[in-house]
């Protein structure tokens, strides 16, 4: 975790002065961005090393909220393919998704 801080301090203008404190929100978005960041810097990384391979990548934020409440953002969402990578639109509109019946669960 304090590498996470350092890196967060590093790439963003948050103030580690207590006086001057960021707010949970920044902290937490400079969080999200530091992550995605390292996740897709891996995953080039790797795929330079495995030609063949693909990467979804999903980044997001979880709240645990009041009385055992969650909540899920998802921020970010791509597609690696040959080195490139692309937003990757996700869709929960009803005519995309199988027909019911049609999808196989392993027993």
């Amino acid at each position: 975790m304090s590498m996470l801080k350092k890196h967060i301090i590093n790439k963003t203008s948050l103030s580690t002065d207590a006086m001057n404190a960021p707010d949970s929100f920044k902290v937490t978005m400079a969080a999200y961005e530091t992550i995605t960041f390292d996740l897709e810097r891996h995953v080039r990384r790797d795929a330079g090393n495995f030609k063949d391979r693909r990467y979804a990548l999903f980044s997001g934020i979880q709240i645990h909220g009041p009385g055992g409440s969650n909540y899920c953002w998802l921020g970010k969402a791509s597609l690696l393919v040959n080195g490139v990578l692309s937003p990757l639109v996700l869709s929960t509109h009803v005519s995309l998704l199988p027909p019911i019946g049609s999808i196989i669960m392993p027993q």
